[in-house]
């Protein structure tokens, strides 16, 4: 990002433009492009030096999760039967290499919640009606930790305009994906943040009838996922 070349031992870097040798090997900062520098800039500067990696960072990485259930029984009567279960299970997690350097920490969440109300009606000693309503709500969000002002590509030089603008992210300035050759040259901007998620209400009856020995069932199921 300095522009000096001179590692490259027995090759001539020229100018693009008037293809003439730049001396030393060492292209001058005023032909260096400024969003070019920018994007080698966002990479980390090594902080090691051993045979087969350069840098080297620990950083937490926190986990939690929660998982509640709650079951409700009611008979109303011998043949009658009633059952309510409500489940609840919320997940948070960080990663702080998401696109492979501590730049842009990941924060998930994902707060979830199902409730199913089943009933089950003995009509007679032959035939069984199941019943069963449920309705969910999945949420998905996938955020990004801004905190340590790493992820602003502007704190690097980097500055080219948006083929759409800043307007239409969610989050503006955040620096783009750069994959350079070689092996681990990615720095992943990601697509994130995001978030998804809605309600599913689903709705299922079965009727079983028993003829001696032959068992016939018939029912329907209806889904609306609003995801």
């Amino acid at each position: 990002n300095a522009g000096l070349y001179g590692y490259a031992a027995g090759t001539q870097v020229y100018h693009p433009g008037t293809n003439t040798p730049y001396a030393g090997n060492i292209i001058p900062k005023s032909d260096l492009s400024a969003n070019g520098v920018g994007l080698l800039n966002a990479f980390p500067v090594p902080n090691a030096a051993t045979a087969s990696y350069n840098w080297i960072d620990t950083a937490p990485a926190p986990q939690t999760q929660r998982k509640d259930t709650i079951v409700v029984d009611w008979v109303p009567a011998d043949a009658h039967r009633i059952r309510l279960t409500i489940l609840n299970y919320t997940f948070h997690m960080t990663s702080p290499h998401n696109g492979n350097f501590n730049l842009l920490p990941q924060l998930w969440s994902r707060p979830n919640q199902v409730a199913v109300l089943h009933y089950t009606w003995n009509i007679n000693p032959t035939t069984v009606n199941e019943a069963i309503v449920s309705a969910s709500s999945d949420h998905v969000t996938i955020g990004v930790d801004t905190s340590s002002g790493l992820y602003d590509r502007t704190k690097y030089g980097i500055n080219y305009p948006y083929l759409y603008g800043a307007g239409t992210k969610d989050l503006p300035n955040k620096y783009p994906t750069i994959q350079l050759p070689g092996s681990f040259t990615l720095l992943d901007g990601t697509p994130y943040p995001s978030k998804s998620g809605w309600f599913v209400f689903i709705y299922a009856d079965n009727l079983t009838k028993v003829w001696g020995n032959h068992t016939a069932k018939f029912g329907v199921s209806a889904e609306y996922a609003g995801e």
